[in-house]
This record gives C-alpha cells, structure tokens and sequence, in this order.
C-alpha cells in the first residue's frame, strides 16, 4: 500500500498512457472522418459535460485560488486547443505511430523546463530512467514505423506533431505551476483546463472570416449515431479520464517524470498487437524492455 501511495503520480501516468495508446489509434480513425477542429471541440465539450456530472454527484466546489486561474487557463488554451488540434492534423498526416514516436520530445524539454522554470531538480538516476524511456519507446515506434506518405504531408505532419509536444510541454510545465501554488483537485483543474481549451478552440474556429464553415464541414457525420457513440465513448475515456489521470500525475510526481512514464503509451500498442497475434520482432522486445527498465528506475 505504501508503494502505491509514494508512486501514485507515476501510476497515474502509467493509466493515462494505456489509455491514450487505445484512444490514439481510434482518434485516428475518426479524423479520418471529422475535422481535427471539430474532432477537437466535440470530445472536449463531452468531457466538460462529464466533469460536471461528476462534481455534481460528488458535491465538489469550484474554489480556485487567484494565483492559479492564469496557468491552468493557459494550459488548457495551449494544451488542448492548439496541442490536440496539432495531434490531430499530424496523426491525419503520418499515422499514431511516427506522431507518438515525435511527441517523445515533449518529456525531454518538460524536464528542461520544469528544471529551468520551476527548480525541479531530480535525481541522476531519474534522469537517466528519463533516457532510457524515451530511447526504448522511441527504438520500439521506430522499429515498426512504415512511411507511406507523400513528401509534402509527410513534413507537414512532423511539423504538426513536433508542435504538439511542445505544446503539451508548455501546458504541463503551467499545470504543475498551478499545482504547487496550493491543493487541487485534479478533477478541478481538469474542468478550468477544458473550458480554456474549448474557448481557445471556438477561436480558432471562428477567428478566419471562412472559418464558421470548419465547424460544419464534416457534420454530416454527426447525424450518424454510431459516430456520436464512438466519440461520446472515447472522449469518456481519453479526455475526461486521460486528462484527470495527467493532472494527478502532475500533481503528485515532478513534471518530467510525469511526461516521461506518460509518453510509454506505444508499450501499451506493442503489448496490444502481440495480444492480437500480429509477429513483434526482437529489436522492438528489446527497445521495449530497455523502455521498461527505464521506467523502473523512474519508480525509485
């Protein structure tokens, strides 16, 4: 019991990032379908609605300190707004895997900036579990990446995916900020973060004189109800689940480590296609133990 109490952030990120391996691969899906604008403001208006539901029945108030409303907002605005949208666009433009295998820099400038920013100093030792992670994830997505794509796309979606991770950098490192200046529930700044990104996304919408018509480009879709379910069941668990499980990590581990044990989500794809019966090779076992021999140092 005492282990699971001293490593609940990183057991947190653990779940997060077995979620987000499934919810990867299905977001994948659907953009194939629905505009990453669109993609993006639906699940986060679902996972709104989620969080509300859930504070309702557990009677939590909504009490924010002043001096952490600007972080979590900007977090939520650069985040989720521009973050998922860049996530979107790049896992439309090179696959889940080369986006995922890009989006391994965002632990390393987290614990660039988290060290830089916020004084969070680790231990040699977590530095070198940080490397050892990101190398064995990295080896594993880069073992069984397949490029497919013309050259124009294919750059324009490594564009879009190396400004995701640091966007996504940038909002943990503001998150954590929050954290440290008083409680929180993760339940609370999940909420402030998600209605940031929602008004963050409505502007992107809204700020092109064309842009009202991203919004309805793909809404012929919405009018199939296997679509609403499928979003309203992956945003349930990818957003509204996914999110709270990165801001407890947040909350209870340093910031680089949280990132870090977050971005293993690939082991989780590569455990998923063995499951499936799909031949793994040994360079990708081996990246992957590599991987998890990092992370049990991340654990100490």
């Amino acid at each position: 019991m005492n282990f699971f109490l001293e490593h609940r952030g990183e057991l947190a990120a653990l779940t997060a990032a077995a979620i987000w391996a499934v919810s990867s691969t299905l977001y994948g899906q659907i953009g194939k379908q629905v505009a990453p604008l669109t993609l993006n403001l639906t699940k986060g208006l679902l996972a709104i609605g989620y969080v509300m539901i859930t504070m309702l029945l557990t009677g939590e108030r909504f009490m924010i300190a002043p001096a952490q409303w600007w972080p979590l907002l900007i977090s939520g605005l650069i985040g989720i707004a521009w973050g998922d949208t860049c996530f979107f666009m790049a896992l439309n433009a090179i696959g889940a895997r080369l986006t995922l295998l890009i989006n391994i820099l965002s632990p390393v400038i987290t614990a660039l900036m988290a060290s830089l920013y916020l004084g969070e100093q680790l231990a040699w030792i977590n530095y070198l579990g940080i490397a050892l992670v990101i190398a064995g994830v990295a080896g594993v997505i880069f073992d069984r990446t397949k490029t497919s794509q013309s050259s124009q796309n294919y750059w324009q979606g490594v564009l879009w995916a190396v400004l995701s991770a640091l966007a996504n950098s940038i909002a943990s490192i503001c998150s954590r900020q929050a954290m440290l200046a008083g409680d929180l529930s993760p339940t609370m700044t999940t909420l402030v973060r998600l209605l940031a990104g929602t008004v963050g996304i409505l502007l992107l919408i809204l700020w092109p004189k064309s842009g009202s018509s991203r919004l309805s480009e793909n809404s012929g879709q919405f009018l199939n109800h296997k679509m609403w379910l499928r979003l309203a069941v992956v945003a349930f668990f990818s957003t509204y689940l996914g999110i709270n499980l990165q801001q407890a990590a947040l909350k209870y581990t340093a910031a680089g480590i949280a990132q870090t044990v977050g971005a293993t989500s690939p082991l989780f794809v590569l455990a998923y296609d063995w499951w499936q019966g799909e031949q793994i090779s040994w360079r990708s076992i081996l990246w992957a133990l590599m991987a998890i021999g990092g992370m049990s140092l991340l654990f100490r």
